[in-house]
Formats: structure tokens, C-alpha cells, sequence
């Protein structure tokens, strides 16, 4: 079954994620931990790039889950996560609102 021809595939991979972190299994806590060991090193290259920060904000599905999150946290080497809980386009038209007016 090649589920990413499904157009409804990115949802149904998050469904099966959401409830695969409710009641994690070894086999899940292991996907986790090699996930976020992933996605926390190609945090570190972006933050070596933009320079020295002590919080990374994050958003989004996965986020949500306290066990997903800490095991995010883990891998960022003493760096602060912060969930954001707003909606992200709202956020970056105020900030984009701000930048056009200093001009004005």
C-alpha cells in the first residue's frame, strides 16, 4: 500500500502518531527517541547558523505530546523548548506589520 499517494496520508500518519503517543509502547518510545535525535540535530545546524539562543520555539501536532516534547528537549543540549500555543500566521503578521511600519 503506497499511503503517500493517499491524499489524506499527512493526516492519517499524525492520527496514528497522536494515539501511538497516548499509551506509547517500547517500539514507539524508540521511533520517538530516533525521531527527535533527528530532527534536534537539524535544530542545532539551524541555531549554529542564526547564532546563540537559549529557547527553541515549537508548534505543531506532535509538540502537543508531553513524551514527544521532553524527548525533543533531550537532545538539544541544554537549550529551553517552548511550546507555542498561538496560531503562527497570525504571529508573523503582527511581526511583519512591525517591520513594514518602522519605515513608515
Amino acid at each position: 500500500v503506497d499511503l503517500q499517494s493517499d491524499s489524506g496520508f499527512r493526516a492519517r500518519i499524525a492520527s496514528a502518531a497522536r494515539i501511538a503517543l497516548e499509551a506509547p509502547t517500547d517500539l514507539v518510545m524508540n521511533v520517538v527517541d530516533r525521531g527527535t535525535d533527528l530532527l534536534a540535530k537539524r535544530t542545532l545546524k539551524v541555531v549554529e547558523k542564526v547564532g546563540p539562543v537559549d529557547t527553541v520555539h515549537v508548534y505543531g501536532g506532535n509538540f502537543q505530546s508531553r513524551i514527544y516534547r521532553t524527548s525533543f528537549t533531550r537532545h538539544l543540549r541544554g537549550l529551553r523548548v517552548s511550546l507555542f500555543r498561538g496560531r503562527v500566521d497570525e504571529e508573523l503578521a503582527v511581526q511583519l506589520y512591525a517591520e513594514l511600519m518602522k519605515g513608515v
